[in-house]
């Protein structure tokens, strides 16, 4: 009797372990951190157990239980499995070079030499990632989520695993300076970046992680989807879609900070034909600076330019012919990071226009016909030649294609203000149009009518007067003792059409040339010979006064 007492009472003991048994693991899982697997078509939870699960089926009561699940055999597709990360098959991961632009340096796990990282290089737990100034480096995981690690930067891959072949994924590192920009791609993966002030956990979202340049205990986490928890020895905060916060190391986060909203790109349009380009947008209330990207968009997107500024516009002339995707967006006096606004540009700037040499621009031209003068870019075939009256370069008086000289000179132009650009050909392809150049074509002024010149009549002195066509004019005279006026006696300039001086006693010549009132200079006039006035009849006698006086007294 007692026999089958205890027996019955082992029994029981068994059934009741067996039935509480989940229970404990669930109460145990509880405490640990879990993953949430969405099922898909084909799921149940036999081949999920199968798959995913370290001895499978030992967790498939727990599982159940955990989970609640009442029907086993009819469970829809999205249900949503919570899975202790302890109970899941685990590998190492490698992590892929994506996209690398710039001088980006590797450290092995376990070694001293750094190499360059290329496009074949495959990164594992323990390696480091050194990036120079202006260079980037996108890397890829095993569950497609994809980190930007920006200019001077250093990151280390501290955990790199895979949960079997479910493409989720659990991943560590840690960012020991610099920026990051993350896109986690699966919800059911986990993603960490530790920064020397916190660490910020994630499962599938998009979000920024920064250290501060000149205070690394400082960081910064900024999220654009989803939600992100970053936690340190104070404390943790939950930051959810278009919020972020400082984290300083010891200290609790701060409060969650609303992100600065998008700007407005004005300028350029979506096609341009302009280089250098200019990019200009709005402002953003709150923003004391700015940050713009330029991605080179080919099968992939290269970051290329990666800029804060502490303006509202940026020029390049760096960026070559192709397809970019533009990313601006504000940054408040936190140093948070706001949302992008994204543009696509299609720049086709090739070949580049000559520069334009003469006409100088806005010049006064005194000439009957300018001489226009280009440089030669190299490669050139060609040129367009463009001249009008109106700006905008419509009803143009010349328009030509087909120069194959740097330089033209139009058979006969007018007087007046005209706008000119020039183009390159490089065979048959016609680059575009250079920046609209301005000149003044101003007739050269007249050498004065000197034949209209008048002499006053004191015969002691030179007065001479002639004719002004414009109050505006004033004058420069020369008087030489030559024709040729190498022997200048006098060069003065005049503010009025008249010169006064003594009359010389020899032959000298003259010429006056018209100064405009913007410092041009005309022609000189026709050179003039003046001669001296005749002398009088007793100035011939007067060599022969001493001869006479001898002569008389000898008498």
């Amino acid at each position: 009797m007692k026999k089958y007492h205890a027996t019955h009472l082992i029994r029981i003991i068994i059934i009741v372990s067996i039935y509480f048994f989940p229970f404990f693991i669930i109460n145990a899982a509880s405490a640990e951190e879990e993953l949430t697997y969405s099922m898909t078509r084909g799921d149940n939870l036999w081949n999920i157990t199968e798959k995913y699960l370290t001895d499978g089926f030992r967790h498939w009561n727990s599982l159940l239980h955990l989970n609640q699940v009442a029907a086993p055999n009819n469970m829809p597709i999205g249900t949503n499995l919570r899975i202790p990360l302890r109970w899941l098959k685990v590998n190492p991961a490698a992590v892929l070079v994506y996209e690398t632009s710039g001088n980006v340096q590797y450290l092995e796990a376990g070694k001293t030499d750094f190499r360059t990282l290329t496009s074949e290089t495959v990164l594992k737990a323990g390696d480091k990632v050194i990036v120079a100034d202006g260079a980037n480096v996108v890397l890829e995981f095993s569950d497609k989520s994809r980190l930007l690690l920006g200019s001077n930067s250093e990151m280390e891959l501290v955990k790199i695993n895979k949960f079997s072949d479910s493409g989720l994924s659990d991943t560590t590192v840690k960012l020991k300076k610099g920026r990051t920009e993350t896109k986690v791609k699966t919800k059911n993966s986990r993603f960490q970046i530790k920064t020397p002030s916190a660490n910020t956990s994630v499962r599938g979202t998009e979000f920024r992680v920064s250290i501060d340049k000149k205070t690394p205990d400082l960081s910064r986490v900024e999220v654009l989807q989803g939600s992100v928890r970053t936690v340190n020895s104070k404390g943790n905060r939950l930051l959810t879609k278009g919020f972020g916060a400082q984290i300083k190391k010891n200290k609790l986060p701060t409060l969650p900070v609303q992100l600065l909203s998008k700007p407005q790109i004005l300028k350029p349009s979506h096609y341009s034909r302009m280089l250098p380009i200019d990019f200009e947008w709005s402002e953003v209330e709150g923003a004391e600076k700015y940050r713009i990207q330029i991605y080179k968009t080919t099968e992939k997107q290269t970051l290329i330019i990666d800029k804060t500024i502490p303006l509202q516009r940026f020029s390049s002339s760096m960026l070559e012919d192709g397809d970019y995707a533009i990313k601006v967006r504000a940054i408040d006096s936190n140093g948070l990071e706001g949302f992008n606004t994204d543009y696509s540009l299609q720049l086709d700037a090739s070949p580049q226009p000559p520069l334009p040499i003469t006409p100088k621009p806005d010049e006064a031209v005194r000439l009957n016909v300018p001489l226009f003068e280009w440089s030669t870019p190299a490669g050139s075939t060609g040129y367009h030649f463009l001249l009008s009256e109106n700006f905008d370069l419509s009803s143009p008086l010349f328009n030509t294609t087909n120069l194959t000289e740097s330089r033209f000179t139009p058979e006969q132009l007018s007087p007046g203000k005209y706008y000119w650009t020039i183009a390159t050909f490089v065979d048959a392809k016609e680059g575009p149009l250079g920046q609209v150049q301005s000149f003044t074509l101003k007739p050269a002024p007249k050498a004065p009518d000197l034949s209209k010149m008048s002499a006053g009549e004191d015969e002691k002195e030179l007065m001479l007067r002639w004719e002004r066509r414009s109050e505006k004019q004033h004058f420069r005279i020369q008087i030489a003792t030559d024709s040729k006026f190498k022997d200048i006696l006098f060069d003065q300039q005049l503010e009025n059409p008249e010169f006064t001086a003594a009359r010389p006693f020899q032959i000298i010549y003259l010429r006056i040339k018209v100064i405009e009132n913007d410092g041009f200079e005309g022609d000189w006039s026709p050179v003039q010979k003046i001669e001296p006035l005749p002398a009088p009849w007793y100035y011939f006698l007067t060599p022969t006064i001493p001869f006479l006086t001898f002569f008389l007294f000898a008498l």
